[in-house]
Formats: structure tokens, sequence, C-alpha cells
């Protein structure tokens, strides 16, 4: 769930080398790549991403905002994991 508005990185290489919070050295080419494979988009304060169980079809790169990481427990609360923020990825283990 999202605690504010959250935006998505654009396609600029430059602007995903910035936001990439994972410590990892990317070539130009392979920020290129990457690059033309994202999409752009935004969410307003308290709208679900993604609910626990769907497939992990996207991969959401942070650039403004935070999320926080909910899951339920077996015996039926919510719990948080996380709370995210900008250069962090969510959405690959839903």
């Amino acid at each position: 769930m999202l605690d504010q508005h959250c935006a998505a990185v654009g396609r600029d290489p430059a602007e995903i080398k910035r936001a990439i919070n994972v410590g990892l050295a990317f070539t130009e080419e392979s920020l290129q790549a990457l690059a033309a494979a994202m999409n752009t988009m935004t969410f307003a304060g308290g709208e679900i991403l993604i609910r626990q169980g769907e497939p992990g079809a996207r991969l959401h790169l942070l650039t403004a905002g935070q999320v926080e990481v909910r899951v339920r427990t077996p015996a039926g609360p919510v719990a948080s994991l996380a709370k995210l923020g900008e250069g962090d990825c969510v959405g690959e283990m839903s």
C-alpha cells in the first residue's frame, strides 16, 4: 500500500542508474535495454500496487514516495513487513 504519491522511473538511462538502490554496476548498453523495456507509472496514496499471492508480473522501481509491504498472516491479521522508498524495488515476489 502506498503511503503517499509514488512514481516509477522514466525511460532515461541516467535516471534509472541514479534511482537503482542495489549497488550493481550496469553497462550503458544494459541501461539502454532496461530503459526501453520500462514504463512510467504514477500511483496515488493508499493505492494497492499488488496483492499477496498475485503473480509477480511487474517489478516496480520507486523514484519517489514510499510503499509499505504488508502480508496477511496465517492467523488472519495483516502484518507490516517493510517500508520501501526511492531506489527500492517491489513486486517481484508477490
